[in-house]
């Protein structure tokens, strides 16, 4: 066991560390759903200029 105070810190950070990787994975997965619900209204309605589903021709 380190210095408690040490320890401490080191739990602390090692929290902060789960809790941002756990927001990017967070963050990651709603972008993936978001363009995969675009892809459908763009399949689904159309691809038209203006919606804010409309994305460019390749």
């Amino acid at each position: 066991m380190l210095n408690p105070g040490i320890d401490k810190l080191f739990k602390k950070l090692l929290t902060s560390d789960q809790k941002r990787y756990a927001f990017e994975d967070l963050q990651a997965e709603m972008y993936k759903r978001e363009e995969e619900q675009n892809q459908r209204l763009r399949t689904n309605i159309g691809n038209l200029p203006g919606l804010p589903w409309y994305k460019l021709p390749e």
